[in-house]
């Protein structure tokens, strides 16, 4: 996988090699230029689908950790309320043996 930034805000995804776009539309890929209107259109196309692959997976990044820490609230919720009822339990129990 390439790691693509082309938007300053753009963060990075895992890569083995680095693509990045300074202000003069030069693409950089390991440190060599290539001018944005040296790049045939397919190269263009592939640029734009890695660009919008990279906001999809951060974004997917960003749901998982919205599902993630809503199921950890969901199962401390949970983890608690057997909690109480055992401690419930156990007042019960312990005034039917006065």
């Amino acid at each position: 996988m390439l790691l693509l930034l082309l938007a300053k805000d753009t963060p990075p995804v895992n890569s083995k090699k680095e693509i990045t776009m300074n202000d003069e539309n030069v693409l950089s890929i390991d440190g060599k230029g290539y001018a944005e209107a040296d790049l045939n259109n397919q190269q263009k196309y592939l640029i734009a689908q890695l660009k919008d692959l990279s906001v999809k997976a951060n974004q997917l990044r960003a749901d998982l950790d919205q599902v993630q820490r809503a199921a950890d609230s969901f199962q401390k919720e949970l983890l608690e309320s057997f909690k109480k009822t055992a401690e419930e339990s156990t007042e019960e129990e312990t005034k039917e043996a006065s």
